[in-house]
């Protein structure tokens, strides 16, 4: 799923043959997409499970327009279940966890055709920034390393 794989999304659309349309615009998800995404939605979900990471890899992929089409994007319930478990996730779980859901919300984000300028509040990317910039927060505040070295990160940013 992770290589762009035409075979692939035909396997998830239930069918033998490569779609003929560019993967990328499609507006429909997968038939299989729904199946999927609530599987990894309920692995997420269990506390202390031990598929998490699988899960969160997964998702990666699924997050991806060729995959999910609008069905993520499209500012309904599956985006809103979505932005919730992914608000969750990188408040609660542990480095390992949360920097796989970075790579998810790059996913996400590198499939959000908003095009480039202001960034919303409440848009995909503004979600995604909110939710990458508290991962960075929380590593910045509780990593001595970051701490005792931190008069190098303001001397650089300048």
């Amino acid at each position: 799923m992770q290589a762009n794989d035409r075979e692939m999304v035909a396997a998830m659309d239930g069918l033998d043959m490569p779609p003929t349309i560019p993967m990328s615009k499609r507006k429909e998800p997968t038939m299989f997409f729904y199946i999927l995404f609530g599987l990894v939605f309920e692995a997420l979900s269990s506390s202390a499970s031990s598929s998490t990471a699988a899960a969160l890899e997964t998702l990666k992929c699924l997050v991806r327009p060729e995959y999910s089409g609008n069905a993520i994007r499209g500012g309904g319930v599956v985006y809103e279940e979505f932005i919730s478990m992914c608000y969750r996730i990188g408040m609660t779980e542990n480095a390992s966890l949360v920097g796989k859901l970075v790579e998810v919300m790059h996913g996400f984000a590198l499939g959000d055709d908003e095009g480039s300028g202001d960034v919303s509040a409440t848009s995909a990317r503004g979600h995604c920034i909110r939710v990458c910039s508290y991962v960075i927060r929380h590593a910045y505040s509780t990593s001595p390393i970051i701490r005792t070295y931190s008069h190098c990160l303001t001397l650089c940013s300048y």
